[in-house]
């Protein structure tokens, strides 16, 4: 078994907790675009490699797994390869180069990753039949192997370096200079303890001997990936939060579609249902806010330009009561509220447009909807204290 850590424990929870909670959020919530689904493959990738890591984990696991946890090492060192290819596959997409070419350029990486990482399993092969891992069995294959392993997080972070130097002139706020500074210690920290790792294996395997190599020997066993991970991780919490906020329809584009309902359910799901968009239930109900906002609002829309085509000028007792309770700058929004609010019941009433007879006026084509929503309670409470007309004297 490889050497325990020398973190301490509760830190150690804390950071699995939130490596595990970022990834059961974002996984099924957050993947609408290509960047979204490529994070969500690092933060898999990350949480199974710190999983893995982790010695309780590994011991407690191993005997589900052929060869224990012997193998188990070289499995969180080839999801850990894999995670970093990944990483290192945002920069491509984003470093202005075309798509095709970043994408080839994924591609030949992720074939090498998975080349080196079957490799590992070969390599430590000698030292797993003699029941050691391969930082304690020493030989060239210890060398080779490391080197191997640190490569291309040394690469992913020499690379995010010279990307960060361009993107750091470009940030527009603190929460995005907060995130390039992360990124920034991430890149150093991970490229300066990745060489020592690499660098260390090969002084080893020439048979030194000292405080040096036997560092390197613990750190092989993935010490400090976890402190690591939880710092990127970080930087993944504000879109982790706002993914719940959308869960849970208390962000700021859900208020307003709550706000819509009042006036949706007048217009579109009373009067006009049939202007309703045709989706199904799940799909409704599990859309993104901003999707269910646009969606709500063409309904209200189209449904306003049916209806407001069988509006007519509001009675005489319910005019003098706007005029005399509804403040001067509400009154115009207020009038045309209680209007749509009149004629959307006697649609309802006559059973339809259909068996509403020919309409009135035509269609209103503009109409601030924002505007109409703030005053569409009060223009609904108004007409209820008032005797709305029937069917038939609003026919004649």
């Amino acid at each position: 078994m490889w050497h325990a850590d020398r973190l301490p424990v509760e830190f150690t929870a804390a950071s699995l907790a939130l490596l595990c909670a970022v990834m059961l959020i974002r996984l099924p919530l957050v993947r609408e675009t290509a960047t979204e689904r490529q994070i969500n493959q690092f933060v898999l990738g990350a949480t199974i490699s710190a999983l893995l890591r982790e010695p309780a984990i590994a011991q407690a696991i191993a005997p589900l797994i052929p060869g224990g946890t012997l193998v188990i090492f070289d499995i969180w060192h080839f999801s850990f390869l894999l995670t970093c290819v990944v990483c290192l596959s945002l920069f491509f997409f984003r470093d202005g180069r075309p798509i095709k070419q970043a994408r080839r350029l994924y591609h030949y990486w992720l074939i090498a990753g998975c080349a080196s990482g079957v490799s590992f399993f070969f390599l430590s092969h000698s030292a797993r039949q003699k029941g050691l891992l391969l930082p304690d069995a020493l030989g060239w294959q210890y060398a080779v192997y490391f080197c191997l392993y640190c490569s291309v997080p040394i690469v992913g972070c020499l690379y995010a370096l010279w990307h960060l130097l361009s993107l750091r002139t470009r940030v527009t706020n603190w929460q995005e200079r907060n995130v390039v500074w992360i990124m920034f210690v991430v890149a150093v920290g991970g490229a300066i303890t990745m060489g020592m790792l690499a660098s260390g294996a090969l002084v080893a395997t020439l048979g030194v001997d000292n405080g040096f190599t036997r560092e390197v020997e613990i750190r092989a066993g993935g010490e400090l990936i976890l402190p690591f991970m939880a710092l990127a991780f970080v930087m993944l919490i504000p879109s982790s939060i706002r993914a719940l906020t959308e869960l849970f329809r208390i962000d700021e584009v859900s208020q307003g579609v709550r706000a819509l309902r009042p006036m949706w359910l007048d217009l579109a799901a009373t009067a006009t249902p049939e202007k309703i968009l045709q989706e199904s239930w799940t799909t409704r109900v599990c859309a993104k806010p901003h999707i269910r906002n646009h969606r709500r609002r063409i309904e209200i829309h189209d449904a306003i330009g049916t209806v407001s085509r069988f509006a007519a000028p509001v009675p005489d007792q319910l005019d003098g009561l706007i005029e005399t309770t509804v403040p001067e700058h509400q009154q115009e929004d207020v009038y045309l509220a209680a209007e749509l609010i009149l004629a959307a019941r006697y649609l309802n009433s006559a059973g339809g447009v259909k068996s509403a007879g020919e309409p009135r006026y035509g269609a209103r084509e503009v109409v601030d909807i924002d505007a109409l929503v703030q005053v569409w309670e009060l223009a609904r409470s108004l007409v209820n204290v008032t005797e709305t007309p029937t069917p038939a004297a609003w026919a004649g």
